[in-house]
């Protein structure tokens, strides 16, 4: 704990030494990014419990995801070191036309380590190790095909397949928030975080929204001879707060409270990369025995996990990754979960600096909870290739 506070008074210190540090150079911004355009050509099988295969499909997805990154530091004279970090998603969604920040902190960082505050990922997901891959991720295959199952039910699934407490509903994840990471003690370091209001600013409410996450995480990081071993575990837990209507009323009153507990590793030797990680969640979301009332009683409880493996040689590289995530979702009227299962094999070659060319197999199933619904299972295969440019 005394560790953590000397996190947080290095954060006062810094505004009453300011004004003695008008010989340091003012922030300058750089800019840099990156832009991923993915190209699919897929098939899509949509089963029932009772007839079979129902529906079949193929088509041509194309995804992209750009963003735009500005970044600046400066020294004072005292030794801290201030920058700022901003990232615009460039792309638009696909309901709207707005554009929005992806990330927007500052960093004050020292010998003593480094204090986070503003939109950002959570210290827990920064120091997170996950399966090693080529090409297009997890994420990617994913967003060529639909997140529910045709005639079925909304799919449970793990935000981007993060095996991180960021993964639970995008909790933490570019959310407002402060966090401290330390230093390197030898091969260890630490990291906690806060998040007042989960993927929102200002106050915590009561008004359907995911609260007051708390989290740590532990690092260890170092070479065995010539294996390099990389390895992470934390916790972290936040609140459901049930909705008010405008009347005063109790609208849905689902409430609980979700632990999450991360673990990964991930080893390296002469090109070669292996790893994997793992996280249980423990929802305890409690429900009404009034049927007016649980129309949203959702549960994230459950599991997720991924293994993986990758080999660079030269401008060449290629991979392999296995995810798998069985979440318990609508806990009013089911008692199964939603599973979700991808296999994503692939590829790339680096034609010049920030240039990469991908190609990748790609295979998605989705189960539906309620095995006696029509359109409970769906399976997706697709071959995706596509450009990842960096700047």
């Amino acid at each position: 704990m005394k560790k953590v506070l000397f996190g947080t008074t290095a954060l006062v210190a810094a505004g009453m030494f300011g004004t003695a540090a008008q010989a340091a150079e003012p922030i300058k911004l750089s800019v840099g990014g990156f832009m991923n355009q993915w190209m699919a050509i897929g098939d899509v099988d949509s089963y029932t419990y009772a007839t079979g295969r129902v529906r079949e499909y193929g088509n041509v997805s194309l995804v992209s995801d750009t963003e735009v990154h500005f970044k600046g530091a400066t020294t004072l004279d005292n030794g801290l070191k201030v920058a700022v970090v901003i990232e615009l998603e460039a792309e638009r969604t696909s309901s709207s036309t707005g554009r929005n920040a992806d990330q927007q902190y500052v960093t004050l960082s020292g010998g003593w380590g480094q204090v986070r505050v503003g939109e950002m990922l959570n210290a827990a997901q920064v120091v997170h190790n996950q399966a090693p891959g080529a090409g297009a991720g997890n994420a990617d295959v994913s967003g060529m095909f639909p997140s529910s199952v045709p005639n079925g039910n909304t799919m449970t699934s793990m935000a981007n397949h993060y095996t991180s407490v960021d993964g639970i509903a995008n909790a933490g994840r570019c959310s407002m928030a402060i966090d401290y990471i330390s230093p390197m003690f030898g091969p260890f370091a630490f990291g906690v975080t806060y998040t007042p209001n989960i993927n929102s600013r200002g106050f915590a409410q009561e008004s359907n929204s995911l609260n007051d996450l708390m989290g740590a995480a532990f690092v260890y990081a170092d070479k065995w001879g010539p294996v390099a071993v990389n390895a992470d575990v934390a916790y972290a837990r936040f609140d459901y707060d049930h909705s008010i209507g405008a009347s005063g009323t109790v609208t849905n009153n689902a409430t609980g409270v979700v632990h999450g507990v991360p673990v990964g590793l991930k080893l390296g030797y002469a090109g070669f990369e292996f790893g994997g990680s793992y996280v249980r969640i423990m929802d305890s979301m409690k429900t009404g025995q009034g049927a007016a009332n649980n129309a949203a009683a959702g549960s994230f409880d459950g599991y997720a996990f991924d293994v993986g493996a990758a080999y660079t040689t030269g401008p060449w590289k290629f991979g392999y990754t296995y995810f798998k995530s069985s979440l318990a979702g609508d806990i009013v009227t089911n008692q199964g979960r939603d599973k979700q299962d991808i296999h994503n094999a692939g590829g790339q070659y680096t034609m010049g600096p920030g240039v990469v060319v991908t190609a990748n197999v790609g295979y998605l199933k989705n189960q539906e909870e309620n095995s006696t619904t029509a359109g409970n299972k769906q399976e997706s295969l697709a071959l995706i290739t596509g450009l990842k440019l960096s700047f």
